[in-house]
């Protein structure tokens, strides 16, 4: 080989072994945390699940006896919703830890969650949500319901105090037809966290049930 072609190729041999390291790297991070999820779940009894299309790691079991799911999704993008219109922020893969508690005979429609950019958004395009006339509550949800009656006898004085309680804690959380949904950017790194989210995920559902 001349010495020429030796500088041609150094380029792409050096681009090749940084791009192995960086995967190197990567995957080494991600059997970390994968370890840390199955600790985890190992101390609160969750059976791993096998992986579908945008699911890197699950695991379901119970909390306080509510179907309770675990999983580290990848998306193109951040999930974003606006009333009925699903749309994605953004072209990047992006990695979020979802937590779901199942509940049963929410109003159908439901959905509660914190306003953002992008639900006052929604508002200024017409997509209008369900008043209760709690003004702090109302100030910091929106709600959305096929039947608003029966979203506003559901949502008790009692309820919108926990979800205001919570929330504050639990960033990206939404109560759900189906249950409450925790939606959190990355996989979480800690056994503490998880626990945290998960106990207060827990309190918040038992308070719903009992209003």
């Amino acid at each position: 080989m001349q010495p020429n072609d030796f500088l041609f190729f150094l380029p792409f041999v050096l681009a090749f072994f940084l791009i192995w390291g960086y995967m190197k790297k990567r995957m080494r991070k991600q059997q970390r945390l994968n370890e840390i999820w199955r600790e985890f779940a190992g101390l609160k009894g969750l059976q791993e699940q096998p992986n579908d299309h945008d699911t890197i790691l699950s695991f379901r079991g119970k909390i306080q006896s509510m179907p309770f799911v675990l999983e580290c999704i990848a998306t193109e993008g951040t999930p974003v919703q606006i009333g009925k219109l699903k749309m994605r922020r953004g072209d990047k893969i992006k990695i979020f830890t979802r937590m779901k508690v199942g509940l049963v005979d929410l109003p159908e429609g439901l959905r509660v969650y914190r306003e953002t950019a992008w639900s006052k958004l929604g508002k200024a395009i017409g997509m209008l949500d369900i008043g209760t006339g709690d003004a702090p509550f109302d100030n910091s949800f929106m709600i959305k319901g096929n039947d608003p009656k029966e979203v506003l006898d559901y949502l008790t004085p009692s309820r919108r105090m926990a979800l205001l309680t919570y929330a504050d804690e639990l960033h990206g959380l939404e109560l759900r037809e189906e249950g409450l949904v925790l939606l959190q950017p990355g996989q979480t790194d800690s056994v503490d966290r998880l626990n945290r989210n998960f106990s207060q995920l827990g309190l918040l559902a038992s308070a719903l049930i009992g209003s």
